[in-house]
């Protein structure tokens, strides 16, 4: 990756994509756990927050490291 900017867009893209499929799969597919799937999603964007946030906020001279 080229830049931080470049990074959190395409994190939130894959998120993206993965929560669509989500979406996709309890409204067509029968007999789907709505719950399960709901809270998928939740935890998707939980993750979808907790790496933005974590590529925002890098430690200074140790980036390699970091990430």
């Amino acid at each position: 990756m080229a830049s931080r900017r470049n990074l959190k867009k395409v994190i939130s893209d894959i998120i993206g994509d993965i929560l669509s499929e989500c979406i996709i799969y309890a409204n067509y597919v029968p007999g789907v756990d709505q719950k399960a799937v709901g809270e998928l999603m939740y935890e998707l964007l939980e993750i979808d927050e907790e790496f933005l946030s974590r590529i925002s906020h890098t430690e200074p001279g140790n980036a390699k490291q970091y990430y």
